[in-house]
């Protein structure tokens, strides 16, 4: 076997590949990478790094179980040789895991113990990163306490710009300023996480990024500002198969087309997103997408679909954890109810 000092170059080389989307060529590489190290004692570094970063690489391309599995792998070889840093960046990736798979609960209990560990490692780094993942969790379950994590976890561990990856705290930011509606600030924040993500070379992120700014401008009524931009951001998420990021972009298209009275459209774009977003595909992407399906009906004078398809949204978010939003909804409903006869509400088929 080669010595450790070569083991750690291909980890780096496996890492740019990744940070280049070349997924497949970067998983190949860390899975060679793992099992070389397997055979060699003094190389349990090297082999959670390289089983992280296939896990990174199953998380990029929605094989959840995949990732599930390499992280796991990274964590016992962590554990192994008692690394915190090590072991705390293995549940990292197991809560983004989570994340993505809906279960926001666990996801939680997942970044806590990634916590505890880089604290007792003092690795301020991997604080930052999780504080910066757990806020983008909180942002995308539309919580205010998302507010409280960019403004007040991040300037815990510091500010520091050799800490934190700019590029999604910017974004983060830019979540919370356009829930806020101070959209002038967020549009800034978006500007900015573009340019960094560009810098960088990500993206996957740059894409998701992308999507914000154009749901921005949704939010500032201009919607056919908000549909071009959705589109661009689409043929950049099918350029790199990132299905997640297309079926948000999809569910965006549906929104403004919504607003603009093309429901021909709508529905069109709406069924593309279900098709990609499904099956727990993308689950926060699907639960938007049956909201924004029963805006249409309401539009449509379908009231009692548009009630059947709310409680199906609601059910979305309520496994997801998204209480609030639950409320939301139910709220909805009740108004809906109210302008429905008894005997008209009935069970309809969600189309």
């Amino acid at each position: 076997m080669a010595g450790l000092g070569s083991d750690r170059l291909s980890v780096a080389r496996a890492d740019a590949a990744r940070q280049e989307g070349r997924f497949e060529e970067a998983l190949k590489a860390y899975v060679e990478i793992a099992g070389q190290a397997e055979r060699d004692p003094r190389a349990g570094a090297v082999r959670a790094d390289a089983l992280r970063g296939a896990g990174i690489c199953r998380l990029a391309m929605s094989d959840w179980d995949g990732a599930q599995e390499a992280y796991e792998a990274s964590l016992a070889a962590a554990e192994a040789i008692r690394d915190n840093s090590l072991i705390g960046k293995a549940f990292n990736g197991l809560a983004a895991v989570e994340f993505e798979r809906g279960d926001w609960f666990f996801a939680r209990q997942l970044y806590r113990e990634a916590r505890r560990h880089a604290r007792e490692a003092d690795d301020r780094r991997l604080l930052a990163q999780i504080e910066n993942n757990e806020g983008a969790m909180l942002a995308a379950r539309g919580e205010r306490e998302a507010a409280e994590y960019v403004a007040g976890k991040l300037a815990e561990v510091g500010l520091d710009p050799q800490l934190f990856e700019p590029a999604r705290t910017m974004n983060n930011l830019g979540l919370v300023l356009a829930a806020e509606r101070r959209f002038i600030e967020a549009e800034s924040a978006f500007q900015d996480a573009l340019r960094e993500a560009e810098r960088q070379g990500d993206r996957f992120l740059g894409t998701t990024v992308s999507i914000n700014r154009a749901r921005l401008e949704l939010d500032r009524d201009r919607p056919h500002l908000a549909l071009s931009l959705a589109r661009s951001a689409l043929d950049l998420a099918r350029e790199r198969d990132y299905k997640p990021a297309a079926a948000s972009a999809l569910c965006l298209m549906g929104e403004v087309s919504l607003e603009l009275n093309d429901f021909v459209g709508a529905t069109r774009f709406l069924r593309q997103a279900l098709d990609l977003s499904s099956d727990r595909q993308a689950p926060l992407v699907e639960a938007e997408t049956w909201v924004t399906i029963a805006r249409l009906y309401c539009a449509q004078n379908d009231t009692p679909r548009a009630i059947d398809t709310y409680r199906h949204a609601r059910m979305c978010y309520r496994e997801l954890g998204a209480s609030s939003e639950a409320e939301r909804i139910l709220n909805r409903i009740e108004e809906l109810r109210e302008i429905l006869p008894i005997e008209a509400e009935r069970g309809f088929a969600v189309a």
